[in-house]
């Protein structure tokens, strides 16, 4: 049984059980369960459900696990002749959710 479901404006394939890395979600904290019903398209048993843009009746709990922050990405601007020289960085925060239960009720596609 898996679902594509969306968090943060992006779309991911999550099965139960799964660690999702998603851009950091406001509003849950660590422990928490987020309950996401933007599933564009749900699979269990062989059936498959497509949804026009959602499918109705199908939930995805997701735990989160922690926040935290991505590896540093240097910025540096240069113009060669100019003496124009900036140089920062950049690290890109992040959530981390463990997909607990793919729940299917009432299901229309």
């Amino acid at each position: 049984m898996y679902a594509i479901v969306q968090v943060g404006g992006k779309q991911y394939k999550v099965k139960e059980g799964d660690l999702l890395r998603t851009e950091k979600v406001k509003g849950v904290n660590p422990g928490e369960i987020l309950e996401i019903k933007e599933v564009f398209f749900a699979s269990y048993n062989g059936t498959v459900l497509i949804g026009n843009p959602f499918v109705e009746g199908v939930l995805v709990k997701l735990r989160k696990i922690k926040d935290g922050k991505g590896k540093k990405v240097i910025v540096f601007k240069f113009k060669r002749k100019k003496r124009y020289r900036r140089k920062y960085g950049h690290r890109q925060g992040f959530s981390l959710f463990k997909v607990e239960k793919i729940e299917i009720y009432n299901a229309k596609s």
